[in-house]
């Protein structure tokens, strides 16, 4: 099969999509790309603040976001500007420096509070990660050992709020104790990196994308469900559905008032979605996927008369007593631009009721108005954001949950998964979850040529040996 005959339908206009739909484009193939909203994105988020191109996420692009910034090069001469983390934790109301080019005394600092044994465990599960970059993904080999405990239950309670909830909080929404600690590995790779954000909006590389000649983007197009072609009569029943080198449909994909079929289909959705397309049709696939968790989050990025910020401490994160998680500037010289994340606990508890923006940013000032510049500031313009189901806490048994996924996708040639519930939550992951979707998906059509990567290890089963 060549990938120039052969098109490929991508599920999922988010990130996951995107990079699905790039690789797919390296390899050759051409792509339908569905997404349910107005435009490409996803959590991104990409809206308009004050006549300006605001991100209501993934604006932090890491160092080690290797495969990320791939993809913004082919697509543009993307221009960085160092970003760091100059925060701070509130820790029982003081403020708590933390300087990412200087982690060393920073981590000090924050780890007084806690004990000798915290240091050790997090210094060895540090080391795992910088040595071996698989040990960032969220079934992290040798912390798997520790598998149904929960990342709480590996540290002291001091040292798990000073540290450890800064990270669960930022990448998950939520709790140390809501998360496994096979995941740990993802938030240690973050804990590691150093950021920088673009100078250029993202939605250029994004509008660049979207203008390949072999993609066609289907927006406000939502697919109800995934269905297997013989099942809808589109292949006679007495015909194989695992076979090489035949270009009939596999699946078939139900839209409003339409029917779409294809040989071959890459999932993207978050694990919820996922579970709704594929239910019908595959039940052993939506099974391991009701297991993934998504935690709510609601982000306000406003806009005031004066910077709230100093160059010194330009975020905060707060604690499990508040529902305000943490406070950021927008930009490094953005000072007067602020980004409010609600996630937590507290914070979904709030967010279960039925609040109006003005509430949320009056809940937000509140919270932040002791340690930052908000007096005598008013708020000139704001916008909100809200996600019921909006980050990803990924599972509570990750080995079983990923060898009962790969189990179950292996018997279905032509079908690939890949979404922020694989690798970890950070755009860098999502990109790698879909470039071994791509690289799995060529190599089920005897196509791995096209893509030019050594057919990978399943990267559903590799927890195995620990289940």
């Amino acid at each position: 099969m060549t990938g120039k005959n052969h098109r490929v339908a991508v599920i999922g206009g988010g990130v996951s999509g995107i990079a699905a739909a790039h690789y797919l484009l390296q390899a050759g193939y051409q792509v339908d790309l569905y997404e349910a909203s107005n435009r490409l994105g996803g959590r991104v988020s990409i809206g308009n603040l004050s006549g300006e191109e605001v991100c209501f996420g993934g604006k932090n692009i890491g160092y080690d976001y290797i495969e990320f910034r791939k993809f913004l090069a082919c697509y543009g001469k993307p221009e960085y500007e160092y970003f760091g983390i100059n925060s701070a934790r509130l820790i029982r109301g003081v403020l708590t420096p933390y300087n990412s080019q200087n982690k060393l005394k920073s981590l000090w600092t924050l780890w007084r509070s806690g004990k000798l044994s915290d240091l050790i465990r997090l210094r060895k599960f540090v080391t795992l990660v910088r040595n071996n970059r698989n040990f960032g993904d969220t079934n992290c080999g040798e912390i798997s050992r520790h598998k149904g405990r929960s990342v709480a239950e590996m540290f002291s309670p001091s040292f798990t709020q000073s540290i450890i909830r800064a990270l669960t909080i930022r990448m998950n929404g939520a709790e140390p104790k809501e998360i496994s600690v096979e995941n740990f590995g993802t938030h240690l790779q973050m804990l590691q990196d150093e950021y920088e954000q673009l100078k250029s909006p993202i939605s250029e590389f994004f509008r660049r994308f979207q203008c390949h000649p072999s993609l066609r983007v289907f927006l406000n197009t939502p697919i109800q469900n995934i269905e297997d072609a013989r099942a809808v009569g589109r292949v006679p029943e007495d015909e194989p559905i695992r076979h090489k080198g035949s270009k009939a449909a596999r699946f078939v994909l139900r839209l409003e008032g339409e029917t779409k079929a294809y040989q071959s289909v890459i999932v993207c959705l978050p694990a919820h979605g996922a579970k709704r397309c594929l239910q019908r049709s595959y039940p052993q696939l939506a099974i391991p996927l009701s297991a993934v968790r998504y935690f709510p989050v609601a982000v306000i990025i406003a806009d005031y008369a004066q910077d709230v910020f100093k160059p010194e401490i330009r975020a905060c994160t707060f604690g499990p007593e508040n529902s305000l998680s943490n406070i950021g500037a927008y930009g490094l010289t953005a000072l007067n631009r602020v980004r409010y994340t609600f996630s937590g606990e507290e914070a979904a508890e709030l967010l279960l009721e039925a609040l109006d923006d003005d509430y949320l940013l009056t809940a937000a000032e509140a919270q932040a108005r002791p340690y930052f510049n908000l007096d005598n500031n008013p708020c000139t313009s704001y916008k909100v954001r809200y996600w019921e189901k909006g980050l990803c806490a990924y599972t509570k048994n990750e080995a079983a949950f990923q060898t009962e996924l790969g189990l179950a996708l292996n018997e279905i040639a032509g079908l690939e998964l890949a979404g922020d519930y694989q690798k970890g939550a950070s755009i860098e992951n999502c990109f790698r979850a879909a470039k071994h979707a791509v690289a799995r998906l060529c190599q089920s059509e005897n196509d791995s040529d096209a893509f030019n990567l050594s057919p990978p290890k399943s990267i559903y089963l590799k927890g195995a040996a620990h289940v």
